[in-house]
């Protein structure tokens, strides 16, 4: 999830630093590898948390449908922004917003649930040998 979080911070503040068209096109292709890492962090998560005869569901409500509302929340400020001060500052500030977040999460989120259990199992084998 930080590796898709600095992807798509990388990609949005490069936009927002050039207004050359060459340059756009090839940070273009980056969306491409944070859909794939985000599709894999999702997956992972569901998995991770939740039973895997609601998988699909949790997939389809949890993950789509939060993809639709954000779109709603997101496409009228950012539109404004476009009007009032252009493409790239735009994307500089949605950049930085994703940044914030992704640096957020790398002080709040916990390790996968199976790596705690892992670990504490390895602790009490290790206490049981000495």
């Amino acid at each position: 999830m930080l590796l898709t979080g600095l992807v798509i911070s990388l990609r949005l503040i490069i936009s927002g630093l050039t207004s050359d068209p060459l340059i756009i096109c090839l940070v273009k292709p980056l969306y491409g590898i944070e859909i794939a890492l985000i599709l894999v962090s999702v997956f992972k998560y569901i998995a991770e948390h939740f039973d895997k005869r609601v998988n699909a569901t949790m997939y389809l409500l949890g993950y789509q449908a939060m993809i639709y509302v954000g779109s709603i929340v997101v496409a009228p400020p950012a539109g404004y922004a476009y009007q009032t001060i252009g493409f790239e500052h735009t994307y500089l500030i949605m950049g930085i917003i994703a940044l914030v977040f992704t640096g957020v999460s790398a002080l709040t989120l916990s390790a996968c649930y199976s790596h705690k259990k892992n670990a504490v199992g390895q602790e009490i084998k290790h206490e049981a040998i000495n």
